[in-house]
Parts: C-alpha cells; structure tokens; sequence
C-alpha cells in the first residue's frame, strides 16, 4: 500500500510541476486575482482560500503549485480508497489510468487554472471523503474546518456532508430493509430541497439572477443530478456509502439554486462534486 501512495504522491507532484509552470495554461480568474502576491482578502469563508492560492515565498508564487498538488493528490487518494479492492495488487494500469485520466478533466482544470479557491475547497472534501472511509476523524474534521474557509460554497458542502455521515453512522441503523432506507432517503431528499426552497429567498432577500461563465453547462448538470436520483434509487441503495448518500442530497439541493437563477452558482457547485460522481 505505502508504494501506490508514494506513486500518487509521485504523479500529484509532476502534475503540480506542469500546472504551476504554465504547460496547461491560466483562465480568466488567475490572471485578474492569483497572480498577486499573499492576498488576505475576504472574511473567514475566504479569507485562507485567497492566502493559499496566492502564497509566494521570495517572489516565488507556489500557490498554483499548492493548489493543483491538493487537488491531484486528494483524487488519487480518493480513487483508491474507494475503490481499495480493485486496485490493491492488481489492476495497476487501470488505476494509473483512471487517475490520469481524472486529473485531465475540466472541474480539475477550471479548480487549479482558474477558480483556486474552490479548487482547495474541493480538494479538502476530497480529503474529508477520504478520512472519512478511512475512520480517521480527527483529520476528517480538520478537512471539514478547511472546506469552510477556503470558499464560501464550502459551508453548503460541509453540512450536507456532516448530514450525510450522520444518517449513515446512525438513522440509517434504524432500518429493517434497504427499500426503506432508500424511501426515506429520496423522502428526505425532497424535503430537504424544499427547506432550501423556502430559505433561499430569506437569506439572499436582494438575489439577483448571476451570470452564465463561458458555455451554458445548466442543463448538463441538471440531466446529471436527474440520473443520479434515479440511479441510486433503483441500483445504488442496496450497499450505498458515505459519497453515494452525499451526492443523492447534493443531487436534491443543488438546482433548488437553478430555480432561482443562480446559474454560475449552480454551475460551481456542481464543478466541486463532478469528480464525486465520476468515480
């Protein structure tokens, strides 16, 4: 095991040699904010995420470096736990292939060229998933505190996430039958939903409809969320995990945003657990 980690090390920190040095090219974002030295903008929900990705030791900018190494790194880390007994001493070409394959896709390109912050913040759920399946709680809730103050979409996710655990470890004890946990998991998922429905307008009372970036990606992710409610109810429930549950709520919540025409914030939401429904 220690030598596949040390490979994902490996691979993580060569990708983060080719990101930070330009190979992969800069978006938007990075060229009008990341480039600048130390930035301490924002309040606490930005305010590390800014410190991060700006980082720069004598003039050297490493917080491209940094960002694009946690991102890569947490993926690796999270394709193997949960696929542990494919990829454990056997299926090494597929892993390595899948990993590649994973860290060469737009929501890993957008998180470390472009959107940072949320490229950290996606990099720390990875790394809460990761302790998480690997019973390590103390660094699960060091990862949870990092979600929350690298970007401000990271208190959406930390809580669903908590919520998520909480009904694995302990309602979902409560039932006999699977067909039952899964009832009452799509149930909740609607009430959920409409909770968020009813308190969007309270907590954004002066929301205006945002911007669509670049290409329109809404109806995508709105097809991608339909399926996976329809998927896990009819495949996934039987043996489902912490990320199964995490993207069926998240799969429920997410385009309550749509509704109310938060279209960039639908679209990033979505960017952060696109890798989640890849693996």
């Amino acid at each position: 095991m220690s030598t596949r980690y040390f490979q994902i090390f490996f691979i993580s920190f060569v990708f983060a040699l080719l990101m930070g040095g330009g190979f992969y090219g800069f978006g938007v974002d990075f060229h009008g904010t990341y480039y600048r030295p130390n930035l301490a903008w924002g309040n606490f929900q930005d305010q590390l995420g800014y410190m991060l990705s700006t980082l720069t030791v004598y003039k050297t900018h490493l917080g491209i470096y940094l960002a694009s190494f946690l991102l890569s790194l947490s993926t690796g880390l999270l394709l193997f736990k949960t696929n542990y007994r494919y990829f454990y001493g056997k299926y090494c070409w597929l892993f390595f292939f899948l990993y590649l394959m994973l860290i060469h896709t737009w929501p890993i390109f957008m998180s470390t060229s472009n959107g940072m912050r949320q490229g950290l913040s996606m990099s720390f759920l990875f790394l809460a998933l990761y302790f998480l399946l690997s019973k390590k709680y103390f660094w699960y809730l060091v990862s949870i505190g990092l979600i929350v103050t690298t970007h401000k979409s990271g208190i959406l996710l930390a809580l669903l996430l908590i919520g998520s655990n909480i009904y694995n470890n302990k309602i979902q004890k409560w039932f006999n039958s699977p067909y039952m946990h899964r009832n009452f998991l799509v149930i909740s998922g609607f009430l959920l939903a409409t909770m968020v429905y009813i308190l969007i307008p309270v907590a954004f009372n002066n929301h205006e409809d945002s911007r669509i970036i670049a290409g329109d990606y809404r109806f995508p992710f709105l097809a991608i969320n339909t399926a996976y409610i329809f998927i896990y109810y009819k495949y996934l429930f039987i043996k489902s995990n912490q990320i199964d549950i995490f993207l069926l709520i998240c799969s429920f919540v997410f385009p309550v945003f749509l509704f109310y025409g938060f279209s960039w914030e639908y679209e990033r939401l979505n960017m952060m657990i696109l890798i989640l429904y890849m693996i």
